[in-house]
């Protein structure tokens, strides 16, 4: 969704616990009616809270929500007052309709767009109950008016009347030719030009836009992007009685009729520049619904507790069996097996499919668990991750989401039949992104506590080295999440932490002092903050990892970057070189060696192009790694000492983004120290407390040279 057009959650959040409240009575009453003598005051009483919730949803900028929660009232306060039979129907008819809000209100709290069209259906029901006309889908449909589209030039200071004649009368001419004939064009042509000439009187904004909506509407009608319907011929009688008051002298526009039109353009297949502009000026996509997905009518929310609450006990189990304990298998087991038929109740038939194919996948590994690869563990991590953000935010299947859920039941058979199966690569996919990447980083932050928590005993008691086996299991689950999040540089620091952490156990003789103890928590400690910063946006991994490090500029030209292309390339390659089933690093080396040999072309240079052509051929051939290196890095030059004096200098500027995380971690930081030195002062000989006072303070000096802090952080590294 776009940012500009994001619902502020704030409102809803302050007033969503008394819409809940005041839902659930309502829905309470009317169940009591059907069994209850005083039928018809209880109905009152549903009617009555649920007028309660009507009043607080129209104060939160909820327009389609809450014409849709009027027409429900409408039709208690009917129900009451007896001007309606209470059948059966009809009371389960408002019952859904609770139930409906509710869940719609939910799904917008867990990120959805506010898209009430998607109430349709049940909008339409409520009026059929109440014997209204038929509604249409427009009652629903509530842009932001206050937006405003570009005009093309300055508006014309004129109000000839026999000029707006002139234009009205070729508007009718128009729109009798398009009665007679809907399929000729010229007919939408002529009213598109009418409203083009009034659009160019009008000097009030709202006005003008509304005309050049209309041109927009004319544009779609001709196009044949817009059925010429009952609805188009009603809808162009509007704008022709609109068209009138303006040679009254009022330009004033309808906001039903405004929104009408937009509708219509929103809907259009067709394509103009107006109709282009219109759309993107009222941001008319984020309202229209991606498929046929309709709110649910049945209370959604304890069904969606339990899925949650059971997909947590799953993973729980799962991260126990992937840790090396058997016992977590039969616990997955039991906990997967229930949650696919309560998937389907909440009609989610692709998510029911995804939990039955991990349920066949653990009666798969019952029979042999050592069938357990690491590309099985991550792919069966990263499946519980997509199904708990697509319980998170309510989510209904798009064709994106749907087609991801089809790719891992596809990978989980493939395993099943002992398959090798290339790295999963999941598509982006609007609110879903969201919500995944933040799940996957408190996934990534989880396991890093806890590779680091044994880390730290390790470097205690360096002799320890049985210690080091437990760090296997998360540190794959982390290369699995990062790799979801195409995170490919963070990959390879992490990968290069894990081979200095095999190194270590592979050691005969560990010292104490062992250098690569400090590289490695600095690492990681690096990519902890990074995972951190990405959940508040865009994040520097270099410049977290090396905050000392010049930064690199743009190139202001080709030649400029070459050296640095070649830089990038040759790290590339030594990493493909180490990785060689990496297909993710076989692709960006592929990549880079492309665009360095178009920039060496492009820049004249013979004989690079000619090594970054040669290197694409072995890179193909598969026999890259067995001749010396076509590229090699070029090594930058000295730094004179003019220049390393303005790299010190730049020492103390540090950036405000990480700054602001530095901070919230160390204020908790600082108060987990307060707390355990109180504890220290009771229990002095508690070896416990001490650890976790010196990894805090542990903490804080990686942190706080990270930012730039290096006094701070040494001052850490004193305590």
């Amino acid at each position: 969704m776009s940012p500009a057009h994001e619902l502020d959650l704030g409102p809803l959040t302050w007033v969503k616990g008394e819409i809940d409240l005041a839902l659930g009575r309502a829905a309470d009453a009317l169940a009591e009616a059907s069994s209850s003598p005083d039928r018809l005051g209880q109905i009152k009483f549903a009617q009555t809270h649920l007028h309660q919730a009507h009043g607080a949803l129209s104060i939160v900028g909820l327009d389609g929500l809450t014409q849709f929660s009027d027409q429900l009232d409408r039709l208690l306060g009917e129900l009451a007052s007896q001007q309606i039979a209470c059948t059966p129907e009809i009371a389960q008819l408002a019952a859904r309709c609770i139930a409906a809000i509710g869940n719609y209100l939910d799904e917008l709290a867990r990120g959805q767009p506010d898209q009430a069209l998607r109430l349709f259906e049940l909008y339409a029901e409520l009026a059929a109950a109440r014997g209204q006309e038929a509604p249409t889908p427009s009652e629903l449909f509530f842009p932001d008016l206050n937006l405003r589209p570009d005009f093309a030039a300055p508006a014309i200071d004129s109000n000839d009347p026999k000029h707006l004649r002139a234009l009205r009368s070729r508007f009718e001419r128009g729109l009798l030719k398009w009665f007679r004939a809907p399929q000729d064009p010229s007919g939408p042509q002529e009213m598109r030009e009418a409203t083009s000439g009034i659009e160019d009187l009008q000097t009030v904004p709202a006005a003008r836009a509304f005309w050049l909506a209309c041109s927009a509407f004319f544009d779609a009608l001709g196009l044949q992007g817009i059925p010429a319907d009952a609805a188009s011929k009603r809808l162009c009688g509007r704008i022709d009685a609109q068209m009138r008051r303006v040679l009254e002298g009022s330009g004033v526009v309808a906001e039903r009729l405004m929104r009408d039109v937009l509708y219509q353009v929103a809907m259009s297949s067709a394509h103009s520049p107006a109709i282009d502009s219109i759309r993107a000026a009222y941001q008319l996509e984020y309202l229209i619904p991606a498929g046929k997905r309709p709110i649910s009518d049945t209370p959604q929310a304890p069904l969606l507790a339990g899925l949650r609450s059971g997909l947590t006990d799953a993973k729980e189990a799962w991260n126990q069996f992937a840790k090396g304990n058997a016992i977590g298998l039969p616990r997955f087991q039991d906990a997967i097996a229930p949650l696919a038929e309560m998937a389907q109740a909440i009609d989610q038939p692709d998510v029911s499919e995804l939990l039955e194919e991990l349920s066949a996948t653990a009666r798969w590994l019952r029979q042999d668990p050592l069938q357990l690869t690491d590309a099985l563990s991550m792919d069966m991590a990263t499946t519980m991750l997509l199904l708990e953000a697509r319980l998170d935010n309510h989510q209904h299947g798009d064709d994106v989401s749907d087609a991801q859920l089809a790719q891992v039941v596809a990978r989980l058979q493939a395993h099943q039949r002992g398959e090798q199966v290339s790295p999963l690569v999941i598509a982006d996919s609007d609110v879903q992104t969201h919500h995944l990447n933040r799940q996957l980083a408190h996934e990534i932050l989880t396991s890093l506590g806890d590779v680091e928590q044994n880390l730290d005993s390790f470097f205690r008691a360096p002799t320890r080295t049985d210690i080091l086996a437990a760090v296997r299991a998360p540190l794959k689950q982390i290369e699995g999440a990062l790799s979801v999040l195409n995170e490919d540089a963070a990959v390879r620091l992490l990968q290069d932490a894990a081979a200095r952490i095999r190194a270590l156990s592979t050691s005969e003789e560990v010292s104490p002092e062992e250098p690569d103890f400090e590289e490695i928590a600095h690492r990681l400690s690096a990519l902890g903050i990074y995972v951190e910063a990405l959940q508040h946006g865009p994040a520097d991994l270099e410049r977290i990892l090396y905050p000392d490090a010049e930064i690199q500029r743009p190139p202001n030209s080709i030649e400029a970057g070459l050296a640095q292309q070649r830089r990038e390339t040759a790290a590339l390659a030594a990493a493909l070189k180490n990785n060689p089933d990496d297909s993710g690093l076989r692709t960006e080396l592929q990549i880079n060696l492309e665009s360095l040999r178009q920039d060496a072309s492009l820049t004249a240079d013979p004989e690079l192009e000619k090594q970054a052509r040669d290197a694409l051929n072995l890179l193909d051939a598969g026999t890259l790694f067995n001749e010396p290196p076509p590229i090699a890095a070029t090594e930058a030059p000295a730094l004179s000492p003019e220049a390393s004096r303005l790299i010190d200098a730049s020492e103390e500027e540090i950036d405000a983004e990480l700054l602001a995380i530095f901070i919230e971690e160390a204020i908790d930081v600082r108060a987990a120290i307060a707390a355990n030195l109180a504890q220290l002062a009771k229990e002095p000989s508690n070896l416990d407390v001490l650890t976790a006072i010196r990894r805090s303070f542990h903490t804080i000096k990686g942190s706080g040279r990270m930012v730039g802090l290096k006094d701070f952080g040494e001052a850490a590294w004193g305590m």
